[in-house]
């Protein structure tokens, strides 16, 4: 009975020891595939970990690059307003300034078709006497009985109040202080 319980022991333990050996080779084997996997791993994991970092880098250049962008955007909207509105009073100043300017070109121009029209140019011929000079007073005679002003005061439909009219009127409608200043410069004008 001992040598078969002797032998069954043996025949277990070598099936046991066996056992115990394959199992050992094939945990190395499964140790070492696990093992080289797990480098595999560690490297994509940092491979990733690298393409992570350079996308995060891009993407705050990117995103940097996105607010300067818009803070010119901005700066750009708010001077092209600035500049916008700007032009609008130029041209609404040039506007008023070139309607101003023919205003007062048209008032000038009546004046000068008052004061050059054959009815002005007969009272200045008469006005002005051989031998007297603009603004002298009567202190010499000239035979001529003459008055001391180029234009005549006293008549509502002599040239020189016909010129001060349209003048004045030009003045006012264009409120023009140029062609007020002409309108009395030719009220009050001597010769």
């Amino acid at each position: 009975i001992l040598k078969d319980m002797y032998e069954t022991f043996v025949t277990d333990l070598e099936t046991a020891t066996q056992a115990e050996a394959t199992a050992n080779k094939n945990f190395e084997a499964f140790i070492a595939e696990k093992t080289v996997e797990l480098k595999d791993m560690q490297a994509d994991k940092a491979k990733k970990e690298a393409e992570k970092a350079e996308v995060e880098q891009r993407l705050a250049d990117t995103q940097a690059m996105y607010d300067d962008t818009a803070a010119q955007h901005e700066a750009d909207v708010a001077f092209f307003d600035e500049t916008k509105a700007a032009c609008q009073t130029k041209h609404e100043e040039w506007t008023t300034r070139s309607s101003l300017r023919d205003g007062e070109l048209e008032g000038i121009s009546k004046a000068l078709e008052i004061l050059t029209s054959d009815e002005a140019r007969e009272l200045f011929s008469s006005a002005i006497k051989e031998g007297k000079e603009t603004g002298a007073d009567n202190k010499y005679k000239t035979g001529r009985d003459i008055a001391p002003f180029f234009l005549q005061l006293d008549g509502a439909d002599s040239p020189m109040s016909k010129a001060y009219s349209v003048l004045k009127s030009s003045a006012t409608k264009g409120k023009s202080l140029r062609l007020a200043a002409l309108a009395g410069q030719v009220r009050e004008a001597k010769v």
